[in-house]
């Protein structure tokens, strides 16, 4: 599906906030635990220039205070932003679909009204900290759109495939998100460690303290696991798991590592709740030197 031009430079927008946020929060849940820092700073970030003492005072002020990434008012503003966005898009993106077009203004303000509802009345929700608080509400877009959008799209796979586009998938965004990490790639001198570190920040993100983290430098090999998961739990308590393969960490790990040469490094989710194991596992492993794919980008 062709997507919209006009769009382009919201995207760019949005990633560099995205980019900014993924950073922080590798900062923040350095500085959480004091007692943890010498080794995450060694094991995760081998390749990171190292923060000031000024620079790291600032960072533990501004994100220990809370579960969340970033402080309180700065994430409402985020939270505006990111829905205004993704309403923008969503409309956008049924404008291009026959059976929907004239309909975009008034299925993305159901889609909007039905996640704030979601949200609103899920007792779960409401006791979270603000980490998970946020990507419930994440979830909770995706549950929303799939409902308005199921009965014109007439399948699951297209429906499944607008969530994900919605959610991060989408082309140009995979290109911003695949240079930024081929950008960090380039001025890295163990590119698997740079990768594994990203790959922390990740898994801080969408469960914060509750992914394992086992280094295995013989084998060159990162393992990040956890049973821990807010939007299977979500679309669980709804009765539509399948939703978590179109979201959390089976979307971020593509969109991010997806491009990654295969010589440099390879970072894959080897398990996964969304495809019915019992935890989620991302490993990121030492490349494969003998692959005939192209190294040259990264």
């Amino acid at each position: 599906m062709t997507r919209p031009r006009v769009y382009f430079w919201d995207l760019i927008e949005l990633n560099i906030l995205e980019y900014t946020r993924w950073t922080c929060r590798g900062l923040r849940a350095r500085a959480a635990d004091a007692a943890d820092v010498a080794a995450a700073a060694a094991a995760a970030d081998a390749d990171a220039t190292p923060m000031t003492p000024r620079a790291r005072a600032v960072t533990a002020r501004a994100y220990s205070a809370s579960s969340h990434w970033l402080p309180s008012r700065a994430r409402a503003w985020l939270d505006d932003v990111e829905n205004a966005a993704f309403t923008k898009t969503l409309k956008a993106q049924l404008d291009l679909v026959p059976a929907l077009a004239g309909r975009g203004d008034a299925i993305a303000a159901r889609v909007r009204e039905r996640a704030d509802a979601l949200c609103r009345d899920d007792d779960v929700a409401r006791a979270m900290g603000d980490a998970a608080a946020t990507h419930t509400r994440t979830a909770a877009r995706a549950l929303a759109t799939f409902e308005a959008t199921r009965s014109f799209l007439g399948n699951d796979d297209a429906t499944m495939a607008l969530i994900r586009s919605l959610m991060g998938a989408e082309r140009t965004a995979v290109t911003f998100n695949g240079g930024l990490v081929r950008g960090a790639l380039m001025l890295s001198v163990d590119k698997r460690k740079t990768l594994a570190g990203m790959a922390s920040n990740v898994c801080h993100d969408l469960a914060p303290g509750a992914w394992s983290r086992e280094d295995d430098d013989d084998a060159a090999v990162t393992t990040f696991a956890t049973t821990t998961c807010t939007y299977h739990a979500f679309f669980k308590r709804h009765d539509v798991e399948f939703l978590t393969a179109a979201t959390c960490c089976s979307l971020d790990v593509p969109v991010w590592f997806g491009d990654v040469a295969k010589t440099v490094a390879r970072v894959e989710l080897a398990e996964s709740m969304a495809r019915g194991d019992a935890r989620c596992c991302i490993r990121v492993s030492q490349g494969d030197k003998s692959s005939n794919v192209d190294n040259s980008s990264a």
